[in-house]
């Protein structure tokens, strides 16, 4: 309202509100950190989880590259009737495939036969088919295996370890 007039009814219900930039400026930068600072904490956090499924099982024996991590699974297994059977020692798969379907995991085991690989179908409690190219008693074997995978067949790169529950 200007110096020296009356308020009058136009004036009252019609004035110009006042805008305050910096409130606006401010809820809008903490509005910004919050929303940021949830989607760091929750990534955090599945990188503990895989890092903590990782030291479970590690022992004393050095290995191949520290840093990188393996995801661990544990399952009861069975061996596919055409494939070699499940020794009683063996505890620890290298597992290059997973697939719904029998025949799909059939191809993909021909496939990294004539790659040069000694692969086996195994079946988990669920109906899921496991491809595995390599089976080892000691958790580091496996280990150092996934990460020779890793290095040398960059197309296998997500290859990933299979505990056999007893």
């Amino acid at each position: 309202m200007k110096p020296g007039t009356k308020p009058g009814f136009f004036l009252i219900f019609f004035e110009k509100p006042k805008v305050d930039y910096m409130k606006i400026l401010i809820i809008t930068i903490l509005t910004s950190v919050c929303l940021l600072a949830c989607k760091s904490k929750r990534e955090i956090s599945l990188i503990n989880d895989n890092q903590i499924i990782d030291e479970q099982y590690s022992d004393s024996i050095p290995v191949e590259n520290e840093d990188e991590t393996i995801i661990i699974k544990e399952e009861n297994l069975i061996s596919i009737e055409d494939s070699e059977p499940i020794l009683p020692d063996e505890k620890f798969f290298v597992i290059i495939g997973s697939f719904r379907i029998l025949n799909n995991a059939i191809s993909f085991n021909n496939q990294l036969q004539t790659e040069g690989f000694d692969s086996q179908i195994l079946q988990n409690e669920n109906g899921l088919y496991r491809v595995s190219i390599f089976a080892f008693k000691e958790i580091n074997e496996a280990r150092n295996k996934v990460y020779f995978i890793r290095k040398n067949y960059p197309k296998y790169y997500d290859v990933w370890l299979l505990k056999k529950l007893t």
